[in-house]
C-alpha cells in the first residue's frame, strides 16, 4: 500500500452509521494505518474489532480502504486493511455492515417463495453485498429484508434487487446487488443507518 500521506484530503472514519472525522498520519511497513480523531470526536472500547471503512480524497477523486479496526489511546485508531486501495466509483459513499442478517425471497411461478438466509457485508444507497451458502440465479428478481440498528431501534428495511456480480470463497458466495423499487420508509431508514443524524452526507 503506497500512498503520499500529503496528497490526502477530507479523511474519514465509517463506523456502523456514524462518520468520525480526523486525518491519516502513518501507515506502517506492514500496511497498519493509524488514524488520529479530530479534537470533539468520540469512539467506544465496545468498537474494537469492528469492521470500518476509511474513506479519503486524493487530487479530488474519493478512495476508500475496508478493515478493522483497534485503539491507540487516547486519540489514534489502529485500522488492520483487508482490502487495498480502492477509487470509489459509485458516486455512493458505501458503508460496512457488522455482518447484518437479512433474508432473501425470491418469487417462483405463482405464489411458490424460497427464501434464503444472508449475512450483509457493506452497503450503499444504491446497493449491497451480501453473503450466502447458497447459490442464486442473476436473471431471477429478489428481495430483501433485514431491520437496521439505530440508536435503540430496529429500522425495518426491504427492497427488491438484481445481482450484479458474484464471486466465491471457499463454501461462501458474494453477491453484488443493486437496489430498485425502494418503497418510502425503507429509504428514509437507510440513510439513518448509514448516515445517522449526518444528512449532509447524503449523496443520493
Amino acid at each position: 500500500m503506497r500512498i503520499d500521506l500529503t496528497s490526502i484530503t477530507n479523511a474519514k472514519l465509517l463506523i456502523d452509521n456514524r462518520t468520525v472525522e480526523g486525518r491519516i498520519i502513518e501507515i506502517d511497513r506492514l500496511g497498519k494505518i493509524f488514524f488520529e480523531l479530530r479534537e470533539g470526536n468520540l469512539t467506544s472500547a465496545m468498537e474494537i474489532g469492528k469492521k470500518v471503512n476509511i474513506v479519503f480524497d486524493i487530487s479530488g477523486k474519493s478512495h476508500f480502504i475496508a478493515g478493522k479496526m483497534f485503539f491507540q489511546p487516547p486519540q489514534k485508531i489502529i485500522i488492520t486493511p483487508e482490502t487495498d486501495v480502492q477509487e470509489e466509483k459509485r458516486g455512493n459513499p458505501r458503508m460496512s455492515a457488522p455482518s447484518l442478517p437479512a433474508t432473501v425471497t425470491s418469487q417462483h411461478r405463482f405464489f411458490h417463495h424460497d427464501e434464503i438466509k444472508v449475512l450483509i457485508t457493506d452497503m450503499s444507497m444504491k446497493g449491497a453485498r451480501i453473503e450466502s451458502t447458497k447459490p442464486m440465479k442473476e436473471q431471477v428478481l429478489y428481495n430483501l429484508a433485514t431491520h437496521f440498528p439505530y440508536h435503540h431501534q430496529q429500522l425495518p428495511f426491504s427492497s427488491s434487487f438484481h445481482i450484479k456480480n458474484c464471486r466465491s470463497i471457499h463454501n461462501v458466495i458474494s453477491y453484488g446487488i443493486l437496489f430498485f423499487d425502494m418503497d418510502i420508509e425503507s429509504e428514509q431508514n437507510l440513510k439513518k443507518y448509514l448516515f445517522g443524524d449526518n444528512m449532509k452526507m447524503n449523496f443520493r
